[in-house]
Parts: C-alpha cells; sequence; structure tokens
C-alpha cells in the first residue's frame, strides 16, 4: 500500500526502517543459542570482491563441494528498472487499478480510459535523470532529526 507518514514520523516512530544495519544485535541471539563457530558472517561487499573464492570459503565452512559454482554466479540480480512507476497523490488510483475487480473489468474498458486512468494514477520516473544528491542532503539532517527525538 506504500507509506503514508511523513518521513520523519515513519523514522520516529517505525524500527523496522532504522534497526536494519545493527548486525551485531541481530546476531547476537544466534551467537548466544549457537556460539560462534555456528555462525558465519559475510558481508556483501567482502563477497563482491571476491564472489568464487568467498563461496569456496563457505561451502567448505558448510561441509559441501566447494567446487560446485552455481550457473548464475556472475549474473546481475536484482537490478534497478530502467523505469519506475511513483505513485500520484494519496494513491487511490494506484490502488484501484490494482484491485481484482478492476482486472476483472479492464478487458471491457475503453483502453483510452485505462491510459488515462494510469497517467492519474502515477508518473514514470527514470532513476538516472533523478539527483543523486538528494538523498545525501536528506541523510544527515534525518538523523539528527531521529537522534533529536
Amino acid at each position: 500500500m506504500g507509506e503514508r507518514r511523513t518521513l520523519l514520523s515513519a523514522l520516529r516512530s517505525d524500527p523496522r526502517y532504522t534497526d536494519v544495519s545493527h548486525y551485531a544485535r541481530q546476531l547476537s541471539a544466534y551467537l548466544h543459542c549457537g556460539g560462534r563457530e555456528c555462525v558465519y558472517t559475510l558481508t556483501l561487499e567482502v563477497l563482491l570482491a571476491n564472489p568464487v573464492v568467498k563461496l569456496q570459503r563457505l561451502y567448505a565452512w558448510l561441509g559441501v563441494d566447494a567446487s560446485f559454482r552455481p550457473p548464475t554466479l556472475g549474473a546481475p540480480d536484482n537490478v534497478l528498472a530502467n523505469v519506475i512507476e511513483q505513485v500520484r497523490g494519496f494513491g487511490l488510483l494506484d490502488r484501484l487499478r490494482r484491485t481484482a475487480t478492476y482486472r476483472r473489468a479492464w478487458p471491457w474498458l475503453p483502453q483510452w480510459l485505462c491510459r488515462v486512468g494510469a497517467h492519474l494514477a502515477a508518473r514514470p520516473v527514470r532513476p538516472g535523470n533523478v539527483d543523486a544528491s538528494q538523498p545525501r542532503r536528506l541523510r544527515a539532517p534525518t538523523r539528527r532529526l531521529i537522534a533529536g527525538s
């Protein structure tokens, strides 16, 4: 459905937005139950820097054939699309067009009406055209606001 709270309100009231990087806290329960020898840690950055060697070490730690290579090793995954949709307004039209009722009625509606509805519901955004400095400008003030709450 999407987030309806303001950015600051969501960050202050919902730990899902801020607790995602507390790896030590997340791992502590596993370390407490099984000990350090039962937990293999590997950061994405280290894995991407040398995937074959890191996978061999992981496979050896797991006790499986270290020579195995996934067929998709090195293939991009979870790649950002060239164009994404940004919901307009409160998202009511976007929610409507994603209902089962709309999907059943869609074939019977005039295509010009569907196009107009889609245009009013969401706008195409090309991530490559978005000002990349905007998220960086928001990070520091957001952290200060959250810390001040």
